[in-house]
């Protein structure tokens, strides 16, 4: 007999992207599944109402649940709600401006059953409605399975929003941190590879959509503070071995949003204090970075083609010249 699995789509502010979201999961071609939707949106707002509307079409189908909150609580909450009303044994997790492809949940069951773990996560995904491929792992030798702890505290294997776990091990190992405001997905991976050993599924069977109007209203100042807290959180629960590891996870984090402060002061010209070149040059980050963040200061969008075109030309040659 095969297990249930629970997909949870928590949603908020994108009514118009929830029934291909929906209708993605019915078309699995692994058919014992239910769907949770969870609203986020505020009980009077107009969103609601258009999201109420959009779910009135599911009212027949015994698969799919729909739950409402009140008021907004945020994306942690709504999948805290979701796993608190699943049934299934595996819960999986889907956005509502993302999608699944056929396949999706069917090789996920059979990669968790044939390596007797109790998570997977996918480690590739169509992008851009399959435009291109975005990858979860930078490292080069692979994709790191079993006890991945180590990996994902270096940034080796970056955060998949694609996994799918056992019901056990969420409710174990504790469900999404709700007080959090940034870096939330961080957090529920940390906690459950510190304790567990996972499985990677390597075909991309899902479409990853980035969301434009969330991308530009990110303010890397307060992703800034975002990181602080969760560093001061992550500190004081890990040993001084695995410190060591973290702050490899914490200099990436903290070269990204400083590439991402340079981008916003060019394009957004917002009150906050702009990098200066001179900041640029004492930052204590790689060589590599350093020169990245100089171009972009100086040439914006066009100086980080140049720094994407002269890095391929570095590792084509085997130049060794800058030092990561």
């Amino acid at each position: 007999m095969k297990k249930l699995v629970s997909v949870i789509i928590p949603t908020y502010g994108r009514a118009e992207l929830l029934d291909t979201a929906i209708n993605s999961v019915l078309e699995q071609s692994y058919q014992d599944i239910e769907i949770i939707v969870v609203d986020d949106n505020p009980v009077d707002s107009q969103e609601r109402f258009f999201t109420e509307k959009i779910m009135e079409k599911y009212d027949s189908v015994d698969r799919v649940k729909y739950c409402k909150h009140q008021i907004n609580k945020g994306g942690c909450a709504a999948r805290n709600t979701g796993i608190r009303n699943a049934k299934g044994e595996y819960i999986a997790f889907l956005d509502d401006d993302d999608r699944y492809l056929p396949l999706y949940i069917e090789k996920m069951v059979e990669r968790l059953e044939e390596t007797s773990s109790n998570m997977v996560y996918m480690s590739r995904a169509y992008c851009d409605n399959g435009k291109r491929i975005y990858t979860s792992v930078l490292s080069e030798e692979g994709y790191p399975e079993g006890h991945i702890f180590e990996a994902v505290l270096k940034g080796e294997c970056m955060i998949s929003i694609f996994f799918m776990a056992s019901k056990m091990i969420l409710e174990r190992d504790g469900l999404f941190d709700e007080k959090l405001k940034g870096y939330q997905d961080c957090d529920i991976w940390f906690k459950l590879t510190r304790n567990e050993n996972v499985a990677a599924m390597k075909d991309a069977e899902a479409i990853f959509v980035r969301d434009d109007r969330q991308r530009i209203t990110i303010n890397p100042y307060k992703r800034e503070k975002d990181l602080e807290i969760f560093i001061q959180k992550w500190e004081k629960e890990l040993k001084d071995e695995e410190r060591l590891w973290f702050r490899e996870f914490v200099l990436f984090n903290k070269e990204q949003i400083a590439i991402n402060r340079i981008i916003w002061d060019i394009t957004k010209s917002k009150d906050d204090r702009s990098i200066t070149l001179k900041e640029c040059l004492e930052m204590n980050i790689s060589k590599t970075m350093k020169l990245k963040l100089i171009l972009t200061k100086m040439l914006g969008t066009k100086g980080r083609k140049f720094y994407d075109w002269l890095r391929f030309l570095i590792k084509r040659n085997n130049f060794l010249f800058l030092d990561e």
